[in-house]
Parts: C-alpha cells; structure tokens; sequence
C-alpha cells in the first residue's frame, strides 16, 4: 500500500470513529464506510428472489416490555437510531420501514451479525468438501497458527466461541478489552494473521464460552486457506448469495492479503439480511433445493453442550445460549434464535411463528449497556412474534 493510500485509509477509518459521536453522520457512515475500505465483493444473484408483500400488512406493537418496564416502540426505534427493519411472516414481507434516508438497495454494516453469516459459509464448505470436519484443528488448514492460543482448537470450538484463546472482548464503557488492539491492527490494514500469531491460550478448549471476534476472525482464515484459489467471497457467492437469489451485492471487509473480516466486516442489504433468517427458518431449504444441510442448521441454532445453554454459571460469559455463531435467547419463545452485531443490528427467527425480523441500526448509546439493548431488542422481538 503506497504512502497515499495508507493516510487515505487513516483519515476514513479516523472520521468513522467521529461519525459514532452523531446520530445522522453515523448512519451514513455505516452505508458507505464498505465502498471506502478494501473490499472482497460477493456478487448478487444473476436470478434475483423478489420478495413478494403479503396481503396482510403487521404493524409494530404499540409497546413492550423489557425489564419489567414497558417502552414504546417507536421511541426505543428512534433511540438506538434504527435504519431499517423488515418483518417476513410465511416468507412474505409484511412490514418494511426505513429511516435517515436508507434505501432498500443500499448495504448496511452489520458488524458481528457477519460472524452468523460466517458459520454459514463454514457450514456450506462442510457440505462442498472444501473442509473435512467441524472436529479438525484450526493447524490442519492454518499451519501458521501452530503454537500460539490456536494451536490444538477444533472449527467446533471456534463456532463455539470456546477456543480458550487469550482474547478478551468488552464492550462496556470502561471495561478492559482487547478489542482496541485488533482495531488499531486492522485500522493499519496489516494481515489478520500476524495479529491472530500473538494470541496465546488462556482455558482449555472446548470447556468455557466466552466471547472472542478472533475465534470467528480464525474459522475466515480457514476456510480462506482450504479454499486455494477461490476465495471466501467468489465461494459464499456460489454457494450462497446467487442460490438464495440476493438482490444486491454485499461486501466482506478483507486484509491486504484478501482474508475477510468474519469477526464483523459484512456489509448487505435489509432484504438480503432477511433472506438469510428465512433460510434458517426453512431448515437450509430454498425454493426446494436444500441449500446447506437440516443438520447444520439445528447444530448452529441450538445450545448443544453444558457450557452453550442459556443462564448465568461459571462456564460461560454470557446468560445466551449459543450454537455455531448464532445467539439463543435466555429465556427462548417458539424455538427463537438470533444473529447480532454492536450498534443494534440483528437477524431474528423464530420457527414456531415462522418469522423473520431483520433490522440495521447505527446505535451511537449501544457502549452505555451493550447487554441491555441486546435484552431490549430480543424482548421486542418476542413481543412482535407474540402479536402474530
């Protein structure tokens, strides 16, 4: 990277980082911050899927409860600054809104809601044989990582966030964090996997869920090195983006090696984001050809060891189930589960109800108590699936 483009990079990264101090400029800023770093595009579907709008138009509750409060709907919309939200019932669209200006074309960051769209891909190169086993180690495909925090971790463990690397990840304000030094590595557009070398082991793998980007960062990298000369977007393209019919293109974050950024870089649009919760609501079918495997599907949405199920105990870090990158609620409704990113983004299924809530959000209070409006949002979902 030349000198320019190097201080280019810097001066856009720097005014992202202001934008988040305002409301407007940062909803803006999370739309086009993709055309302005390198990207790794994933191309739409030469056959578009239209989403088609029912008859029968929802409306959003008029209220909610969440910690034994009850909020209003719009105002809690306007206060994490929400950009668009769209409600699929039966596989039809029966409530779209958008707000400061987004458009339905336009692709939003959806920071960890990519980890979700990250696991997918893993499972789809399960299914295509470009990986042999959820149980191999990380070293088998990224000999690079031998003897750092990775060195003896399985993919399952990485999908499980419970890899025991020595990463710690808070978003709390003024919590100790991590997070600040891979920013810094990434804002300096250095490879991935020189940041990744300097992990070392904090628990014993496959014991203890946390919450780590790297563990996702790393299952990128992976499937990045089994895939040879094809990489992680032209492969999610295919196997993917054109099968399910995406409108638009979308964008994965890359290093100058082109390794995406599955900790959190994907940028698409609120119908495609909701394409992809409708899949998972049809157990990996679409348009009746299964697309990735039933099984796959159920092991990624579904706690499937002690230390992935819901509640406060000692083995986890969070009162979250968890599956393959994909969230559980601590107190489930219908079967419900979740993918979600800072800043309010999130793609919500819930299978009994057979609906499917995306929304983007450019959330600039989310640091004041990242937990509560993850609760917020969950209890708001339920309350719409419960409406249904």
């Amino acid at each position: 990277m030349t000198f320019i483009k190097f201080a280019k990079r810097l001066l856009v990264m720097a005014g992202f980082a202001r934008s988040m101090k305002d409301p407007a400029k940062f909803s803006t800023s999370l739309r086009t911050i993709g055309d302005k770093l390198e990207t790794s595009l994933v191309r739409k579907s030469s056959v578009p899927y239209l989403l088609t709008k029912s008859n029968t138009a929802l409306s959003l509750p008029e209220t909610f409860v969440t910690e034994g409060k009850t909020r209003n709907t719009k105002e809690y919309l306007k206060e994490v600054n929400c950009d668009g939200i769209l409600i699929l019932i039966d596989g039809k669209v029966v409530h779209e809104q958008y707000y400061n200006g987004m458009q339905p074309q336009d692709r939003h960051m959806s920071f960890s809601v990519g980890k979700s769209m990250a696991s997918t891909v893993v499972g789809l190169a399960l299914d295509h044989g470009v990986l042999d086993s959820v149980d191999d180690l990380v070293v088998k495909y990224v000999p690079e990582l031998k003897n750092t925090g990775f060195d003896g971790v399985t993919l399952a463990q990485c999908l499980e966030m419970s890899s025991g690397a020595d990463f710690q990840e808070d978003y709390e304000e003024g919590a100790p964090s991590d997070m600040p030094r891979f920013q810094k590595h990434s804002a300096f557009h250095k490879p991935y996997i020189d940041f990744v070398k300097t992990i070392g082991r904090d628990k014993a793998p496959g014991t203890y869920n946390g919450y780590s980007s790297m563990d996702a960062l790393v299952l990128g990298l992976v499937v990045d090195h089994a895939l040879g000369d094809k990489n992680f977007a032209e492969f999610m393209h295919e196997s993917l983006w054109e099968p399910i019919g995406a409108e638009q293109d979308a964008k994965w974050a890359v290093d100058p090696t082109g390794a995406p950024a599955t900790a959190g870089g994907f940028f698409a649009c609120l119908r495609d984001y909701a394409k992809f919760g409708q899949l998972f609501l049809q157990n990996g079918q679409w348009e009746g050809k299964q697309l990735i495997s039933e099984a796959w599907v159920k092991q990624a949405t579904t706690p499937h060891a002690p230390h992935l199920m819901p509640g406060k105990r000692d083995d986890c870090l969070k009162p979250w189930g968890y599956g393959y990158l994909w969230w559980t609620p601590e107190f489930p409704y219908g079967g419900d589960f979740f993918a979600s990113g800072i800043h309010s983004q999130y793609v919500y299924v819930n299978p009994e109800k057979n609906i499917v809530i995306a929304t983007v959000s450019a959330n600039t209070r989310f640091y004041e108590k990242p937990e509560g409006y993850k609760l917020h949002h969950v209890d708001l979902f339920q309350a719409i699936a419960k409406s249904v």
